[in-house]
């Protein structure tokens, strides 16, 4: 009869101070294996979070620059803007909030500040489809001052996108301004290379 120390296939020929250590210490091994793989898992989690932040702040200023390059390609034409009086803006809902609901973070306006969060749409009833820039709307306050689109606007949820509005169509969406919280809204303005295409009194 053979010593119990080698009746196992998987030792054999072992003498038990050989039998290798993942053999004698498996569960404790898995154990700091899958605590190694669940930290690679959430570094690898925080690493991309901060690459998708990164990507969307350097696409916050593209819409910006549309209006730019639309209003170069019209200098050198004569004539008033086709859609002179042919815009139409059409408010939904107008609220103030210390935060913005984001589809990544939500935003929280800084002491002294608040957010003014406007629903609306952009009608066109022009003949020719509208290019419309966001950051082309402008909101006006009763002491005279001027407020362009957060940037927040970019990353808010059910936002207003800049776009192409076809004729007798229209666009609609949230549009989101900082502003100091006291601040007393009048109206908001959508602005084209003439002058102002649309007002509508808040």
């Amino acid at each position: 009869m053979q010593p119990e120390w080698i009746q196992d296939s998987k030792t054999k020929n072992l003498q038990p101070q050989q039998i290798p250590q993942y053999e004698a210490a498996g569960p404790q091994q898995d154990s700091e294996n899958y605590r190694k793989a669940l930290k690679l898992v959430v570094s690898r989690g925080a690493i991309a979070a901060v690459i998708i932040a990164v990507i969307v702040a350097a696409f916050q200023f593209r819409d910006a620059m549309v209006s730019h390059q639309s209003s170069f390609a019209r200098l050198g034409q004569a004539g008033p803007s086709p859609y002179q009086n042919r815009i139409r803006l059409r408010l939904h809902s107008v609220k103030r909030s210390e935060k913005v609901q984001g589809f990544l973070f939500d935003s929280t306006a800084k002491a002294g500040f608040t957010y003014l969060i406007v629903e609306l749409s952009v009608v066109n009833l022009a003949e020719k489809s509208f290019k419309l820039n966001v950051y082309s709307l402008t909101l006006n306050t009763a002491d005279n001052q001027s407020y362009i689109p957060d940037l927040r606007t970019r990353t808010a949820r059910n936002r207003l996108k800049s776009g192409s509005v076809r004729p007798q169509n229209a666009k609609r969406g949230v549009v989101v301004f900082k502003v100091p919280a006291t601040t007393r809204h009048r109206s908001i303005e959508l602005r084209g290379m003439d002058g102002p295409l649309a007002t509508a009194a808040l």
